[in-house]
């Protein structure tokens, strides 16, 4: 208050008198009255701040995600009407009881006695815990219309002429990291927008609900104070627009010299016993205005006053500073956001990307299981059609081991088919998801990393049985399951073979037996009808015959199961090696594709057309500077 005397001295006589009472105070509009809050009819935009109300209004629209919209409500609202209301915050840090005291001494006017309003601005804030809002009011009146804030309003010549509204409310620097997040960005954004504690829809419940401001004043008491704010506070950035609409206020003792009045100081060192003491000598008498100028200089207040004046001085041609300076930081907080996700967004697709070395070992790896496995199906197949067991099943040991073919088929696809290339593209397929993050792989999930060093050949931990269990469905062709642990193309094709090819040759054996034995058998049986029909046939002419017979339906026998023999043996290994192709072929765009940074990023679309309304307001912004 200070700045008033210094300027008193130029002041007209019907100032001063207007100050005392004399002159009565020029009456305002009920417009003016009403607080921003209440609902009033439609705002008229003026002409020079409608574009940037409509780029607002498309900010609104198109960043929804990334913009307070509190905030920005606040801000489209300072830029309707001709005079609209600036709302500053006082926040006391953990409840100062020396806020209220503040908030009197910056509405007060040394001029005039004093006001029943500041005993019960006092009294207010000793039995109520929650918020107060203090308008301009003609008389004062005290309400209760919104349950997370009183309502007080005061004949403050202050309050008219700066048009001006105060919320008294408290900065609990005690909340949990969590909570601060939960409500907003960070805890700069917490101090211009103070949540306010609202009664539940239960007994003991509540909810926080956002009270959005234009600028905010941080009062402490002491050192203490400072240092707990300061560790509120620690790690956030604060931009030149979050500083140009926050100040903090530290009760400190005062200087014997008035300190300088520096408003884009971000902190303001005052004394609040200081300035109340110089008010009461004032107003005792007009002849100790030396002793209050004194005083109150040195109190530190008339940096307070100078910045909140310097926030809400209307212009003609443009909105007040404080709207201005929300705008500015609402489209800087709206910018950081989108960067930040933009910044996520593309660590995310990094970390799922892989290098081109890890691809190039995956690679190798492929290429040498399919050299492996190609290696172990020509040798094992070698090893098990001269074996032991598959030469049991030569064309004249047939007619006692017929009934074990289907066996040693099966067994031989069991034992010798692509046993160890199984194996080994599980492992193969473990390090792939393993390098895809465990989440891009459409091969595993769920494959570990062998403890010792892996190397081809090694075997890896067996598969468990729910892992491969699925109800086959009635049909002959396996189903492939949806979400694979690894490539199933073996497995698969070694049931097919199982299914379809093994009961083909055990049918033919079975059939190829009875038809031999029983060609031998007609044979037999005419050469001994025709010897005891006819008494000029010889012994060695009915036995040509039944020789002749005996020798076509062995030679018979021969020929076709030799062939289907050898058509199974080379079945099998056509099949190997088709699946072979087919693994590494699918293994191998596996490797190529999977991991690779996306060409259009999820919500990139979404996010530039934000950027481009950010830029459109900020734009219109600087044109009514």
């Amino acid at each position: 208050m200070s700045w008033r005397l210094a300027q008193g001295r130029d002041l007209s006589s019907q100032s001063w008198l207007r100050r005392l009472g004399k002159v009565p105070a020029r009456p305002r509009n009920a417009s003016t009255l009403a607080s921003v809050t209440t609902v009033n009819a439609p705002k008229v935009i003026r002409s020079e701040l409608r574009p940037l109300h409509e780029a607002l209004n498309d900010v609104k629209a198109r960043a929804a995600n990334y913009v307070n919209l509190s905030r920005l409500r606040l801000a489209l609202r300072g830029l309707e009407g001709e005079n609209p209301v600036v709302r500053v915050a006082v926040l006391g840090i953990n409840n100062e009881p020396g806020v209220h005291q503040l908030v009197r001494l910056l509405m007060a006017d040394p001029l005039a006695a004093e006001g029943g309003w500041e005993k019960q601005l006092q009294s207010l804030g000793q039995d109520d815990g929650r918020g107060l809002l203090l308008r301009y009011g003609d008389t004062t009146s005290v309400g209760s219309e919104n349950p997370p804030l009183q309502t007080l309003s005061i004949p403050s010549t202050f309050l008219s002429t700066h048009n001006l509204e105060f919320l008294i409310t408290s900065l609990n620097t005690n909340a949990t990291a969590s909570a601060i997040k939960k409500s907003t960005n960070n805890a700069t954004e917490a101090v211009l927008v103070p949540p306010l504690e609202a009664p539940g829809s239960g007994p003991g419940r509540s909810s926080t609900i956002a009270y959005p401001v234009h600028m905010s004043l941080v009062y402490g008491q002491g050192i203490e104070s400072g240092v707990t704010y300061a560790r509120y506070t620690a790690g956030k950035t604060e931009s030149e627009s979050h500083r140009r609409l926050l100040k903090v206020a530290l009760d400190l003792p005062a200087p014997e010299n008035a300190p300088a009045q520096d408003t884009q100081c971000h902190i303001s060192l005052v004394n609040v016993e200081l300035a109340n003491n110089a008010l009461d000598k004032f107003r005792e008498s007009l002849d100790n205005a030396v002793a209050y100028e004194h005083g109150w200089l040195r109190s530190g207040m008339p940096a307070l006053t100078a910045w909140l004046s310097e926030g809400t001085q209307a212009t003609d041609s443009a909105a007040k500073p404080a709207v201005k300076n929300l705008i500015s930081s609402i489209l800087n907080d709206t910018t950081a956001r989108i960067v930040s996700e933009d910044a996520q967004r593309s660590q995310d697709i990094v970390k799922s990307s892989v290098s081109d070395e890890t691809r190039e070992s995956l690679g190798s790896s492929l290429k040498t299981w399919a050299e492996n496995a190609h290696t172990e199906l020509r040798d094992q197949l070698d090893i098990a059609f001269h074996g032991n067991r598959w030469r049991k099943l030569r064309w004249w040991k047939l007619f006692w081991r017929v009934d074990d073919v289907g066996m040693i088929a099966s067994e031989l696809l069991e034992r010798r088919w692509l046993v160890e290339a199984e194996k080994e593209i599980i492992w193969v397929s473990g390090r792939i998801s393993e390098a895809m993050n465990k989440t891009n792989s459409r091969l595993s999930t769920s494959m570990k990393r062998p403890t010792s060093e892996p190397r081809i050949g090694s075997t890896p931990p067996p598969p468990e049985v729910s892992d491969l269990a699925k109800q086959i469905p009635s049909d002959s062709q396996m189903q492939v399951p949806v979400h694979r642990l690894w490539p199933l193309d073996i497995s698969i094709a070694r049931m097919n073979l199982s299914t379809a090819t093994v009961p083909l040759i055990e049918t033919l054996a079975m059939t190829l037996v009875p038809e031999t034995l029983a060609t031998t058998v007609f044979t037999s049986a005419l050469s001994g009808l025709l010897y005891f029909s006819i008494s000029t046939t010889s012994i060695y002419e009915v036995g040509a015959i039944a020789a002749l017979g005996f020798v076509w339906s062995m030679r018979r026998l021969q020929r076709k199961w030799e062939a289907a023999r050898m058509a199974w043996e080379g079945e099998v290994r056509e099949e190997g090696r088709r699946v072979l192709r087919e693994t590494e072929m699918a293994v191998g765009v596996e490797i190529r594709d999977t991991g690779r940074p996306k060409s259009v990023v999820e919500g990139e679309d979404d996010r530039r057309a934000a950027s481009e309304a950010v830029e459109r307001a900020r734009q219109a912004l600087e044109d009514l500077r």
